[in-house]
């Protein structure tokens, strides 16, 4: 999980490089995407992750 976070923030890193170097909106719209993206799969992950660690608790 935590290595995840590193490879978005490298990601989005990245993202806005090429927005710097290049047309800004469409790159914009597509980081926008992918924040959309990644903050979807972040709160899945940490909703499994408490439901794992909830179910260890009962048991």
């Amino acid at each position: 999980m935590f290595k995840l976070n590193h490879i978005l923030f490298f990601s989005l890193l990245v993202l806005l490089t090429i927005a710097i170097r290049s047309e800004w909106e469409p790159i914009m719209r597509m980081a926008v995407g992918c924040n959309a993206v990644a903050v979807l799969v972040n709160s899945f992950v940490t909703i499994v992750h408490c439901k794992k660690e909830y179910s260890n608790g009962d048991s």
